[in-house]
């Protein structure tokens, strides 16, 4: 990676998530992520700015849609997104309120 500080992969394993939940995942990120009792932030030191999974994921989605729209010459408006089984609920509410927001 060019600039393995500011870019985000990985992601759906961090959504919805707590630092219970996700600290397993946070090793082998090359980004910062700050996680709480209540929710995981990544930080993004370009902007300055700390975002919540769901919001990274939100704009992936979005980028999907324009790009599926593009090809079929048509407006994508209904997709299926999946969680994987061993995610809990805030998990795959947090996979639902990303989809809806994109």
């Amino acid at each position: 990676m060019i600039n393995p500080e500011n870019t985000f992969y990985s992601i759906k394993s961090l959504i919805g998530g707590i630092a219970d939940e996700v600290s397993s995942q946070l090793t082998p990120v090359s980004y910062g992520v700050k996680a709480s009792e209540n929710a995981v932030k990544i930080d993004c030191p370009q902007l300055g700015m700390q975002f919540y999974p769901e919001k990274i994921s939100a704009n992936v989605l979005r980028k999907l849609a324009k790009d599926a729209s593009t090809y079929l010459g048509d407006k994508a408006t209904e997709a299926l997104i999946t969680v994987p089984a061993y995610f809990n609920n805030s998990q795959r509410q947090a996979t639902q309120d990303a989809g809806k927001n994109a």
